[in-house]
């Protein structure tokens, strides 16, 4: 990698460190809302189906393939009539479907192991000056992991 493009890089992560937080916010409540939904979808359905997405009042949810995506739309109307009783869930008002190659959650479930390709060590040495300069902790230690995965 030339000295230019690790510059421009360099300068990616600089101007958008204050957007480092919001992103962690958003994949925080995504997970949360996540589990929250999964507790409404049928035992079934759970391993196939992900919170993609959440909007003031649309839920958006990646699924597998379209088998679950039809499963899914013919439960909307009942979901939404629980979601309604749920304090933290009843401003949703509409659910959206969309239908992923593989949901993260299936893969999770389904593959023994997950690897990670190896970075060069310019990149490398890249997320580790980042992460140099975060203020959140576990963010901060991922992204250290992260750039500990370079290859020789």
């Amino acid at each position: 990698m030339n000295a230019a493009k690790l510059k421009k890089a360099a300068d990616l992560f600089e101007n958008t460190q204050g957007n480092w937080q919001t992103i962690l916010s958003k994949v925080k409540a995504l997970n949360t809302l996540n589990k929250k939904v999964a507790d409404y979808l049928d035992p079934s359905m759970q391993a196939y189906c992900q919170v993609a997405n959440f909007t003031t009042n649309k839920l958006i949810i990646a699924v597998a393939n379209s088998s679950i995506a039809t499963q899914l739309r013919y439960q909307a109307g009942y979901l939404l009539e629980r979601f309604s009783r749920d304090r933290t869930l009843r401003h949703i008002q509409h659910i959206e479907i969309k239908i992923q190659a593989v949901a993260p959650s299936f893969l999770e479930a389904h593959s023994p192991t997950r690897t990670m390709p190896t970075l060069s060590p310019a990149t490398a040495e890249l997320i580790k000056k980042a992460a140099e300069e975060l203020t959140d902790p576990q963010l901060q230690e991922i992204m250290q992991r992260i750039a500990s995965r370079q290859h020789e």
